[in-house]
Formats: structure tokens, sequence, C-alpha cells
């Protein structure tokens, strides 16, 4: 095999997996932040050398690091602010 089909292959293959990553990251959203809680959890153990803590620390989703819902650190899906809107809308027709 020659460098160039070496080459070839190794970028097929990362662009084959960056692909496949974001499709299950669009199509299966929950599975997908399900796993990466689960290899977060998992790099940041107590026994895991640092470097691979702050990675497992930098992988967890956004809502294992804000607290969760109405924990006022989360912007991501609004949902707290529309749970307000709405409440005030049912208010104000009453």
């Amino acid at each position: 095999m020659s460098l160039f089909l070496v080459f070839q292959a190794v970028v097929l293959a990362t662009l084959l997996l960056i692909c496949s990553v974001a499709a299950i990251r669009r199509f299966l959203p929950a599975t997908s932040l399900r796993f990466q809680a689960a290899l977060a959890a998992s790099l940041t153990q107590p026994h895991r050398p640092a470097p691979l803590q702050r990675l497992g620390r930098w992988l967890a989703p956004a809502t294992d690091r804000a607290g969760g819902c109405a924990s006022g650190g989360c912007t991501s899906c609004s949902g707290c602010a529309l749970k307000t809107r709405l409440a005030t809308a049912r208010r104000d027709r009453t």
C-alpha cells in the first residue's frame, strides 16, 4: 500500500465517523445524551488521571453541568421560560 492510500483511508474513516456521530446525535438525541453522560461519568472517576477527568467534565452534557431544569443555569431549551410564559398567559385569561 502506498502512503497516499493509507492517508486516503484515514481521511475517509475520519469523515465516516464524524458523519455517523452527527447522524446519531440528530436522529437519536436522547440515546446520544445518555451515552455522552455515561462516558463522562466513567471518565470522571477518582482513580482516573487528571487529564481524563478534565476531558470527562468537558464531555458532560450541559444539563448535567447546569444542574437540570429550573436550576438557573440552563439556557439550552428555554423550557423554563416557556413554562413561565404559559402560566402567565393562563393567569391573564382567567
